[in-house]
């Protein structure tokens, strides 16, 4: 029986969150809050997952002290996980929160490039943890160097599987992956105005992106609009979402709550808009707290009654 949702990260990082104000009567920063975890986007769609109550197993690969800083991390934090070791030491990443100025500044580093046994490795595993999964969801960057048709590859595996995929990534590692047709997608703005090289200014212009990804025998697109909410469309319809104003904390991982929302809805009563509602919900959950994808269910579904869908011409 299929009973987990299986999150792959191929370029995880251990984050380092630092909240910094300026200092009132001398030159420099007052450190203030800090917290170093376990990062990349996969990672924290599998804690914001945990946090909702849906089954899910994160895999990718791992190596060095850092590695296995985050290994440690997620069993602390109970969230499943299988890693394949890999040769190099997994990166850092260093987000600083400038609440003087309400400023978010990361600093990221590439990740050393998967060396072709290292992928083998990965890859057997994958094939092994896609019979067990309901879901798969290929998010993130990958590291530099490595073959752009890495999600590509990788989504043909999962369909030949039956497995439901979601995509989330960017560049050309993104529209190769498109072509191996995955359910859903959920670039944000920017991401799909670097893919289609246009500046996305207007929401008929964001129609017109949606359709291009419609077109390419995508069955169910998102994109993500930051603090102004997001965009669905399951090729019959298109639904904007506005959530609530908040204040944020940290922006980092909201998509990636999004992501966990979306599949922790869709499983029970596969409502689109439902589930569309909660995803939202998620995203707007995430930017509340420090630590990216470390939601809390009760807020999620308080800021759900308050998340605005309306039905729009397409």
């Amino acid at each position: 029986m299929k009973n987990f949702v299986l999150t792959v990260t191929l370029n995880p990082a251990v984050d380092e969150i630092f909240k910094v104000k300026k200092h009132r009567t001398a030159p420099g920063w007052i450190l203030g809050e800090q917290r170093s975890c376990a990062g990349g986007k996969g990672i924290n769609v599998a804690r914001a997952l945990t946090r909702l109550g849906t089954p899910v197993v994160a895999t990718g690969l791992l190596g060095g002290i850092t590695g296995q800083f985050i290994v440690e991390e997620l069993r602390r934090e109970k969230i499943k996980n299988d890693f394949v070791s890999c040769c190099d030491p997994t990166r850092t990443n260093v987000t600083i929160l400038d609440v003087s100025r309400n400023t978010m500044n990361r600093l990221m580093e590439d990740g050393a490039p998967l060396c072709r046994p290292d992928l083998e490795k990965f890859k057997k595993k994958f094939k092994a943890l896609l019979k067990k999964s309901s879901w798969v969801v290929l998010s993130g960057r990958i590291p530099g160097g490595t073959a752009e048709t890495i999600y590509r590859d990788l989504l043909h595996l999962a369909r030949r599987e039956n497995v439901k995929t979601f995509l989330d990534s960017h560049g050309r590692a993104f529209s190769l992956g498109l072509q191996a047709k995955p359910l859903f997608i959920k670039p944000n703005s920017e991401e799909t105005q670097h893919l289609l090289r246009q500046r996305l200014n207007s929401l008929e212009k964001l129609k017109k992106a949606i359709r291009y990804f419609l077109r390419r025998d995508i069955p169910y697109v998102f994109v993500t609009l930051g603090a102004k909410g997001a965009l669905a469309s399951d090729g019959r319809g298109l639904w904007l979402a506005r959530p609530p104003q908040i204040k944020c904390v940290n922006a980092v991982g909201c998509g990636d709550a999004f992501i966990a929302g979306f599949i922790a809805a869709f499983e029970k009563p596969k409502d689109f808009l439902a589930a569309f509602r909660l995803a939202v919900a998620a995203g707007t959950a995430n930017a509340l707290g420090l630590q990216p994808g470390a939601i809390h269910k009760n807020i999620v579904h308080k800021i759900a009654q308050q998340v605005k869908i309306e039905a729009l011409k397409f």
